[in-house]
């Protein structure tokens, strides 16, 4: 489509909203985008290493927002 990737990760929704809960409650959730992978980059790229490339980028970001969200709590 010609435009960039944005890899992103979110870290305590899961403490929010948990799937035995009807409604969300109060919980600290972290969001963390990282650098997008631009078109460029994308068309050098055959479609496994472009899925390499993107799992590692979340992956990077949610390591990130964890340990954004420990800090914040007080681990």
């Amino acid at each position: 489509a010609g435009v960039p990737l944005l890899p992103v990760a979110l870290d305590g929704a899961f403490d929010a909203w948990p799937r035995y809960h009807r409604l969300p409650g109060p919980a600290v959730v972290h969001v963390r985008w990282g650098d997008p992978i631009e078109p460029d980059e994308i068309d050098k790229l055959d479609d496994k290493q472009l899925v390499d490339e993107v799992e590692q980028r979340i992956r990077a970001c949610h390591a990130a927002c964890r340990e954004s969200r420990k800090r914040a709590m007080g681990r």
